[in-house]
């Protein structure tokens, strides 16, 4: 069954995620920390959820873009299932990483259901001047922990295809290249 989705099913509002994020702690105490790390234009805060113990850090950020909400339960599910789910690969994550997710970095936007910002800037265009306090939080937890990749997560566009093919494409990945040849 395919549900048709429009943008006032799709949109995860910024209370909503709160207590999401709440019942995610409450089930997992030891496990997940979640700390503010900033306020959006409109005062909205922005929380950063941390698990695992690894020495290795790996950042990921969510509804840069408002109006991209599909990854945000994404990552929700995925720190649920690492957590409560006692699998072998599970615990390897885990013990050998840190994960530093910001489900939400728009928060304004989400509740507007709007690519933008409360300030009508793209926040995924604000790297280098950072005149978003949004874009500022991104950089500040990047800067804090220092991980060794980060994951920005958009929503693929449903129109995208794979290749010059009708098969529409579930997901898209930029990796940038480990050397200057782009072999690695």
């Amino acid at each position: 069954c395919v549900i048709a989705r429009t943008p006032e099913h799709a949109r995860r509002l910024h209370a909503e995620l709160a207590t999401e994020l709440r019942a995610l702690a409450l089930r997992h105490p030891r496990t997940l920390a979640l700390e503010s790390v900033g306020r959006s234009v409109e005062g909205r805060e922005i929380q950063l959820a941390t698990l695992g113990s690894g020495p290795r850090r790996v950042m990921l950020w969510s509804q840069m873009h408002g109006d991209e909400p599909s990854a945000t339960p994404a990552l929700l599910d995925l720190a649920d299932t690492l957590l409560a789910v006692p699998a072998p690969e599970h615990r390897a994550i885990l013990e050998g990483l840190t994960l530093l997710v910001v489900p939400m970095l728009n928060p304004d936007g989400a509740e507007r259901y709007a690519r933008r910002n409360a300030q009508a800037i793209d926040i995924n265009r604000d790297a280098l001047h950072l005149s978003t306090p949004e874009g500022r939080v991104l950089k500040g937890v990047r800067d804090r922990f220092q991980p060794e990749l980060g994951f920005n997560l958009h929503d693929q566009n449903r129109r995208t295809t794979v290749g010059n093919t009708p098969v529409l494409a579930t997901i898209s990945l930029l990796a940038v290249s480990g050397d200057r040849e782009g072999t690695v």
